[in-house]
């Protein structure tokens, strides 16, 4: 799907009857046959049309009940065959009126899933590569339908928020290609009731990496929505320089809002080392709002860029996670260069005496300071029966990764809480 704000839903209805049954004539035929018509507004992506194989999910429940107490039709998929026309992705699951008559509702969201576990559908963000893939649309405005009122307009909206960097250089000649953008300490999972459509408590936090043009000059990100920015970061990278820009100095915006698109208008001024922001937003159909101006004094030390964005594809590396703490169920590459045996100035840079209680990570299989390395927490489990070094020296040095909580360890910098890991081959 390529952009869908103001979706319209046109349902008209037809049923069969079951043999031996007495329903009301006017149910016959009443299979509903759906298109769905895109509004000519400012949309998510560049296209505002449907693409063939877009696939929504569609519940119908009894009104004035829950999807739990009275839900009829559960996840039923829809795909857009050609235009505006949807039909069921399989043959006999087409949405019908209940034999008995009763009134329905409609709730339907955009994009679908297989699975759907008590009415709550799983949010992730970590990924941006594909964004129509991740920007929740959800609609449930249409209520008490009969057989006698079948003009079904399904009003689907945004539930997430749209961050857009749009880029330049003071200097004409300073290129942008090869930008990176990142958002430090954002939710990045959650999950979105299909009941009273509201989103959970993040379950999952850390940096969101922008999705960047190829040539640097526009990046953008679906995010969840938030009510406290106090410790988000932008941080921009170009040729190792780092360009830093906090959200809680903005005056005007403090929060993301669902359905709310934010466009920051950055100037890079390669030669001070500055950075200039306007800051714009806009709400439910992606125009432009309030605008303010902000200047600051990035980083003047040349940096090694961000490599990783904490995902399973692309982990952090030690260098990444030490600086991005905080960040849940994240994902960080390194070397084993030994244990700590109880504290920090203790660090054990062989097999002989190591512990099996934690491990020491780093960037390079050949570390042998304590304070450039990274103490992960093994609790008792399968992960500190295959990992730790006293049971097996073999895995010294070797290159593993390792998903858990970043948070401090041994006073450094490091991970606990693991819920998985995997060796680097």
């Amino acid at each position: 799907m390529k952009g869908k704000n103001g979706i319209i839903l046109l349902m008209a209805i037809c049923c069969a009857s079951c043999e031996g049954d007495k329903i009301d004539q006017s149910l016959e035929k009443t299979q509903f046959h759906i298109n769905a018509l895109i509004s000519k507004s400012e949309t998510k992506m560049t296209d505002d049309t449907w693409i063939n194989g877009d696939a929504i999910g569609i519940y119908t429940k009894k009104s004035e009940e829950t999807l739990s107490s009275g839900g009829l039709k559960s996840n039923v998929k829809y795909i857009n065959g050609n235009g505006a026309t949807f039909l069921p992705a399989k043959e006999g699951e087409a949405i019908q009126l209940p034999s008995e008559g009763d009134n329905i509702d409609f709730i339907g969201y955009y994009p679908y899933q297989e699975k759907i576990d008590v009415f709550s559908y799983a949010v992730d963000v970590s990924n941006q590569t594909n964004q129509a893939a991740i920007d929740l649309l959800f609609s449930d405005n249409e209520t008490n339908r009969s057989a006698e009122n079948t003009d079904v307009k399904m009003i689907f909206k945004h539930q997430l928020s749209r961050i857009i960097l749009q880029i330049s250089a003071e200097d004409s000649e300073m290129g942008l290609s090869g930008l990176q953008a990142t958002m430090t300490n954002a939710a990045r999972k959650a999950s979105f009731s299909l009941n009273d459509a509201t989103l959970s408590a993040p379950t999952a936090t850390g940096d969101i990496p922008f999705n960047v043009a190829a040539d640097g000059k526009t990046a953008v990100a679906i995010v969840l929505p938030d009510n406290d920015l106090s410790d988000n970061l932008l941080i921009l990278i170009i040729d190792q320089i780092e360009y830093k820009y906090s959200l809680s100095l903005s005056t005007k915006i403090k929060t993301f809002e669902k359905g709310c698109k934010y466009t920051y208008m950055i100037t890079l001024n390669e030669k001070e080392k500055t950075i200039t922001v306007d800051v714009n937003s806009s709400i439910d159909t992606w125009t432009e709002g309030p605008s303010e101006t902000v200047a600051l004094d990035p980083s003047d030390k040349p940096v090694i860029p961000t490599i990783g964005d904490g995902s399973e594809e692309n982990p952090y590396t030690v260098s990444d996670a030490k600086s991005r703490q905080g960040g849940t169920d994240v994902w960080v590459k390194g070397y084993i260069v030994g244990c700590f045996n109880g504290s920090v100035k203790k660090f054990i840079n062989t097999t002989e005496g190591a512990v099996a209680s934690n491990l020491a990570l780093a960037d390079s299989p050949t570390e042998t300071e304590a304070a450039n390395t990274f103490p992960v927490e093994l609790e008792n489990g399968k992960n500190r029966t295959a990992l730790n070094l006293v049971d097996h020296p073999e895995n010294f040095k070797k290159e593993v990764m390792v998903e858990g909580d970043l948070e401090k360890y041994f006073s450094l910098p490091g991970i606990k809480s693991l819920s998985a890991y995997k060796f680097v081959k």
